[in-house]
């Protein structure tokens, strides 16, 4: 089974019907031919300008639209759309012979084709198209009349066109009709839904122009619907060359021949039909020849012999010259669309380099892309398109903010586990590892990029004993600065039964007073701020916060919220004087002395597994494993929320984004430390800072 089209046309010539009009064309090429792989093609006409040429000239736009769509290579779209160019330039050159503008031709295109299982509708001017689908049973129209961003200007103008394209499935039972301008403002919306639900097309149309008060319309109904493919016969010939050559050059020669002395249509039409109705003469019998002559009759027979031999050299001769010229106009129409397609990559990169709306920035690139893969298509090799696409790919990556990190360090490679949190201080590397139930400190090396062959150290571990007590299972691990709870900086690490340890470089690893609460349920996360300790429990929809006591925290805390929250599924916190929460889904919300305040990100999340900042920090850092990448945010004034950044590796770095488990930022924000599943990795940070502002009041 394929699909084709059912047509029926009407049209009304000075208040007359006709059964046809000269504005309309469907061509159906044979199959397992060439030009059957473009499909079925149907072309509708709205041509005004002086009646004298009005038929000629419609016949050349129909056979230059044809013409040039079944022999130009390209997608359906980019040469349907180039041939409605073609016969654009074919009227301003028509038009460019005349003076006066009342004299000159202007005109509005419909063409429709049917490729496959789909449909594509291109068009230019004050044309119209109403469109119902069997499935849907709503109408939908397409006009460039309902494009408001420009005019749609016809052929023949001494400007650029734009052409208005469609694309939409065919399916068997879907109705089309292709009107023109002479249907504008004319249709009653209640007449024209009980016409276009008629079943005959023909009807269709007639009952549409019923209630249409225009001396001059035109229209074609078709349908889609299917049929049983016939079999492609054999021995069936190609069509000759000569027939080939003569229709491929019958349009140029057109437009080369002087202009004719004025005749009325049906003078013009009688005097074809009479030149082509033409008898033959009668064959001329050849000459005797004398029984006993020795040499040939040099008579009457002479002229024809030397008639045969030049048409035997000259036939040759002139096909080979028209199929010279036709591929030498291919060529040409190839090598225009090639530098076509070029000036417009160019200049839609242009104008993505000059907007600050990536929006808009985003279809200015996406008409680049499309300009650059129309010029492969015609010199796949050429060095102009290695350059432009070197242009598109860092114009996307200006746009969307992407920074690849090109200088990586790879600091330490990790056995498995389940690495959950890294700690950089000065020249110690401290990890976390929940499956182990250990912390391991690391020294790195004099330039920062590596870390001291032999320096790993496990500074606590799951059942070896710590004061007077097992370590139990490992929760999570901060960095505390020295103050009432303890007397030096260094890290402090919680474990599952409520015992708090901490380790600085003096006194070692030890325990530190510490009193969880009776509503304690499922620990996930800890983090400090200031002078406290602040735990996240998603299990009792909590966040304690711990004020210092003496040394250590024994003091009962309180629940940093002021009124009830869902905490569930929450993979991350961090706080810089907001308290910033993250969840899978994406979402990432934002509070204030235990209120949630207004924090909108304008990017798209997808599975997220860390976020990192502090006080000092201007921007806010999440782990967008979904994505693969890591996200900068800012997080004041104008920036607030936005997308300032997006960390991918650079090329020829062995580093998934997707497994990135969590991160750690340096105060200047000159360089990230990235703990994936498999390692830790660092880079310098492509970012400028400044001091960033700070919310009034403490957490």
């Amino acid at each position: 089974m394929s699909l084709y089209i059912r047509l029926a046309e009407f049209a009304r010539i000075g208040g007359e019907e006709k059964e046809r009009g000269y504005n309309a064309r469907m061509i159906v090429p044979p199959r397992g031919t060439p030009e059957a792989k473009k499909g079925i093609l149907i072309m509708l006409l709205d041509l005004a300008g002086p009646p004298r040429r009005h038929s000629r000239y419609l016949r050349l736009l129909l056979n230059t639209i044809q013409s040039t769509y079944y022999t130009t290579r390209g997608t359906v779209q980019s040469t349907l759309e180039y041939a409605i160019r073609e016969a654009h330039r074919t009227l301003q050159d028509i038009n460019s012979t005349v003076e006066r503008e009342e004299e000159k031709y202007l005109c509005n295109v419909t063409c429709l084709v049917l490729h496959e299982d789909q449909l594509y509708m291109t068009q230019v001017g004050a044309m119209t198209a109403a469109i119902r689908h069997p499935e849907e049973g709503k109408i939908r129209w397409v006009s460039p009349l309902l494009q408001e961003e420009d005019i749609p200007y016809p052929l023949g103008m001494e400007r650029d066109i734009r052409t208005h394209t469609v694309r939409f499935a065919a399916i068997p039972g879907t109705t089309i009709l292709l009107l023109d301008s002479g249907w504008l403002n004319q249709l009653d919306a209640e007449h024209f839904r009980r016409a276009l639900n008629m079943t005959d097309l023909h009807a269709m149309l007639r009952e549409l122009a019923r209630g249409v008060d225009s001396s001059n319309l035109s229209a074609l109904a078709l349908r889609v619907e299917e049929r049983e493919d016939e079999p492609i016969v054999s021995d069936t010939r190609p069509e000759p060359l000569t027939q080939k050559v003569v229709e491929r050059v019958r349009t140029v020669t057109e437009r080369l021949l002087p202009e004719e002395p004025a005749l009325a249509e049906e003078e013009e039409e009688e005097r074809e039909a009479v030149a082509f109705g033409k008898p033959e003469p009668p064959p001329v019998p050849p000459p005797k020849t004398w029984p006993l002559r020795r040499r040939s009759i040099t008579g009457p027979s002479l002229p024809w012999r030397r008639i045969f031999w030049g048409l035997l050299v000259l036939v040759p001769l002139v096909v080979l010259l028209l199929t010279a010229g036709m591929w030498w106009r291919h060529n040409r129409q190839e090598e225009q669309r090639f530098q076509d397609a070029l000036n417009q990559a160019a200049a839609a990169l242009q104008q993505a380099s000059a907007t600050e709306d990536r929006e808009l920035a985003r279809q200015y690139l996406r008409q680049a892309e499309v300009a650059i893969r129309q010029a492969e298509e015609i010199h796949p090799d050429a060095s102009q398109i290695q350059r432009l696409k070197e242009s598109l790919h860092n114009s996307e990556l200006r746009v969307e903010r992407i920074m690849p990190l090109y200088l990586m360090w790879p600091l330490v490679e990790l056995p498995a586990g389940d690495w959950t949190r890294i700690i950089v201080h000065e020249k110690d590397l401290f990890l976390l590892d929940r499956e182990g139930d250990q912390v391991i400190r690391y020294t790195l090396n004099d330039s920062g990029e590596g870390v001291v062959q032999g320096s790993e150290q496990r500074l606590l571990a799951r059942g070896t004993a710590v004061g007077d007590r097992p370590v139990g299972d490992l929760v999570d691990m901060a960095w505390i600065a020295a103050g009432p709870a303890v007397k030096v900086s260094g890290i402090i690490v919680l474990d599952g039964a409520g015992a708090l340890y901490t380790y600085d470089s003096r006194q070692g690893t030890r325990p530190l007073p510490f009193a969880p609460p009776d509503t304690w349920q499922a620990p996930l996360r800890i983090t400090t701020y200031g002078d406290r300790l602040y735990v996240l429990d998603p299990g009792a929809n909590a966040i304690f916060r711990f004020p210092p006591s003496g040394e250590g925290f024994t003091t009962p805390p309180d629940n940093y919220f002021t009124a009830s929250v869902d905490l569930d599924g929450v993979v991350d916190f961090s706080i810089d004087g907001y308290v910033y929460l993250v969840f899978p889904d994406g979402r990432v919300l934002r509070y204030f002395r235990g209120e949630q305040t207004p924090f909108l990100v304008d990017t798209a999340l997808s599975s997220p597994s860390t976020i990192f900042t502090h006080q000092d920090l201007q921007h806010l850092y999440i782990a967008d494993t979904g994505n693969r990448r890591i996200v900068i945010l800012g997080k004041e004034g104008e920036e607030e929320g936005k997308l300032l950044a997006q960390l991918v590796p650079g090329e020829g770095f062995d580093v998934d984004f997707g497994e990135v488990r969590n991160i750690f930022v340096t105060d200047g924000e000159d360089a990230i430390y990235i703990l994936t599943g498999s390692g830790v990795w660092k880079a310098p940070l492509p970012v400028t800072n400044t001091q960033p502002a700070q919310p009034t009041g403490g957490q």
